[in-house]
This record gives C-alpha cells, structure tokens and sequence, in this order.
C-alpha cells in the first residue's frame, strides 16, 4: 500500500489509535471487569501526563507534540471504553467558540480533567463518554490557536507509533535488554497486525531508575527501528 493510499485508509485519529492499539495487542475492555477499571484509570493518568506537557511547552514544536499525545492518549481511553467512532463523534459538543484564547483552553482542559478522574472513581462510563468527547474537541482548538496542521502532525506520530514494532527477534531481544537495564519490566509477543514482527510491551506497572512510571501495557520503542515523528514548519 502506497504512503498516499495508507493515509487514505487511516484518515482519522480515531482509526489510526484504534490500529496502533490492535498492533500492540491491547483490545477494547470488559467494563463489569475491576481490573478493567484499573487499566482505565491507568490509561487516564497518561492523559494528565501529557496535559501537564502542554501546560509545560515553551516552544510551538513542543505545543504540537503535547497536542497529538493528548489526542492518542484521550482516544485510547475511548477505544478501551469499547466507544464506537460515531459514539464519541456523537459526543463532541459544539466546535470551541474562536474568542477562547490558549489559556481559556487549558482552563477547560484542567477542569474536564479533574471531572473525568471524578466519573471514573464512580465508574460512570456514560459521562466520562461526554467529558472525553468535550476534551477531544478542546483540544482540537489549540491548533487553531498556533496555526498548525493536527491532521498532518497526528499521522506522523502514528508512523512513529507503529515504528515501535521490533521486526525481528533479535530487535525485540535487543530492546528488552535495553529497558531491562532501566529498570523496566517488559517482554515480547507476536504483532496481531504484522505477521513475523513483535512488540515489546509493560508488563506491570513499574517506575525506571530515573522514577519515571510505566503503565502495564505501554508499548515500548523498538531501539533499531524506533524514529521520532517529524513535525515540519517549526
């Protein structure tokens, strides 16, 4: 498949987190499972993660990669929910009124933020349906604010994403030996989605020897074939 004909076939965000899910074996989860709440709040604390990014971000470059991780991160929660595409479409409220400057955003990220951690204590899927889908489109107004393309920055961390799979053995063995010395417990299986590739993958929440946390499931860099994404006109 051409890269034209690729992006074509992966045109929203939301099929392109869906895929680099199914690619790293991670499957929408059982809601009436506990351990499945578990996983979900989890999945939630990478979204504070990279919301504390963006409030971190001094340069533009920096504002689009907090943008597109939020993005993968809010989306992934949803595909773990078992919320269809046309479900959270159905939640997106009216697109962000343009007077709402960059602080205005934030102010709204943080507070939908804190309600999604209140929803999931309760394990209220239904709001936390409407609160993501209020996120989502929060976040979609910070391009407008910065003048970047999303849909561009957001397919090139999808390759990047999917650069992550280890193509042979012996590129998933050299990566397990490289988190292994961080610290990091992980190991490898079969790629659902490229037969004779593997992924490396969390498997318990763990933190480095830098103390930085990794969640049970985060797929892990393939250290030969791994690229970051790159983000053009900064």
């Amino acid at each position: 498949m051409s890269q034209q004909n690729f992006e074509l076939f992966f045109d929203s965000f939301y099929q392109q987190v869906a895929f680099t899910n199914a690619t790293f074996g991670n499957a929408p989860l059982d809601l009436r499972n506990e351990e499945s709440w578990r996983l979900l709040h989890s999945q939630a604390l990478l979204i504070k993660e990279e919301f504390q990014e963006l409030l971190d971000a001094q340069e533009r470059k920096d504002v689009r990669d907090a943008v597109a991780d939020i993005y993968v991160t809010a989306l992934g929660l949803v595909y773990f929910m078992g919320i269809s595409e046309a479900q959270i479409d159905a939640a997106l409220p009216e697109p962000v009124h343009e007077s709402i400057g960059s602080y205005g955003v934030k102010e709204q990220l943080q507070a939908a933020l804190n309600e999604l951690f209140e929803e999931l204590e309760k394990k209220n899927a239904k709001a936390m349906q409407e609160i993501l889908g209020r996120m989502i489109q929060l976040n979609g107004h910070i391009p407008r604010i910065f003048l970047f393309d999303a849909k561009r920055d957001m397919f090139e961390v999808f390759l990047s994403n999917l650069s992550k799979v280890c193509k042979t053995k012996e590129d998933a063995a050299l990566t397990i030996a490289a988190y292994a010395k961080k610290g990091v417990l992980c190991a490898a299986f079969d790629c659902p989605t490229m037969p004779g590739a593997f992924i490396v993958k969390v498997t318990e929440d763990c933190y480095d020897l830098q103390g930085k946390r990794f969640p049970k499931n985060k797929f892990l860099k393939c250290v030969v074939s791994f690229r970051e994404p790159k983000f053009t006109g900064d």
